[in-house]
């Protein structure tokens, strides 16, 4: 939601533009694939992914700025941070993209899918990937800084407070890493699987959802 109107993506190959109030639709755009990612507003551009693409969308009309042709889907959403968008892809890739032009700036290979929507701290890009890491990478060239090995696929997207990042795996563990080194502060295994659900923070106290048994965790951070 920005400004009132609410920007939706949809299977039906169109990023949708509808009023918050009355529902009433504002404008459609064609997008020519499906879309999974929900779309990100910054600056007055929509920034989506969809089946083979990530695009720029005008978002007082619809038009079509600018078009990054994937080699396979984004399915996350993309993150856009002083003047750059950070988006990862069924590709095994993640790729940081100049958000005026689409231009690729740096582009890293995981060594799986990736699902999670980057976070950006401190010169710093954080990413999870379906190879079981969490990756930390220099945000100025991509090059890799360090990973952290999870038991199984990491689809959730990180949060950095403080200096740490969180993050949970579909090994049914919600992680702290220290953001400098990527070294474990701790772990926990709640009774929930976590494929999914990306955690968020406040208070301190952090909050994560597990799509199976179907429940809503709040864990008191440690030190806080």
């Amino acid at each position: 939601i920005a400004d009132g109107i609410v920007y939706v993506g949809s299977y039906d190959k169109h990023v949708h533009a509808v009023r918050a109030d009355d529902g009433s639709q504002v404008w459609a755009s064609w997008t020519n694939s499906h879309l999974f990612s929900s779309p990100t507003v910054a600056n007055g551009v929509v920034y989506v992914g969809s089946a083979n693409s990530l695009l720029a969308i005008d978002a007082r009309d619809g038009g079509h700025l600018w078009r990054y042709q994937t080699d396979r889907t984004v399915h996350g959403s993309p993150t856009v941070e002083g003047g750059f968008v950070y988006v990862g892809s069924y590709d095994w890739h993640v790729g940081k993209f100049d958000a005026s032009t689409g231009d690729l700036v740096w582009s890293y290979k995981t060594n799986n899918i990736v699902f999670s929507s980057p976070a950006v701290a401190n010169g710093v890009v954080y990413v999870g990937s379906a190879d079981h890491h969490v990756y930390a990478l220099d945000d100025d060239d991509g090059s890799f800084i360090w990973s952290f090995k999870t038991g199984h696929a990491v689809h959730a997207s990180p949060i950095v407070v403080d200096g740490i990042v969180y993050i949970s795996s579909y090994d049914d563990t919600v992680y702290a890493l220290d953001a400098d080194d990527g070294s474990l502060v701790w772990s926990l295994k709640p009774g929930g699987q976590f494929a999914w659900s990306s955690p968020t923070i406040s208070d301190g106290i952090l909050y994560v959802a597990a799509n199976s048994p179907g429940r809503l965790f709040a864990i008191a951070i440690p030190g806080q």
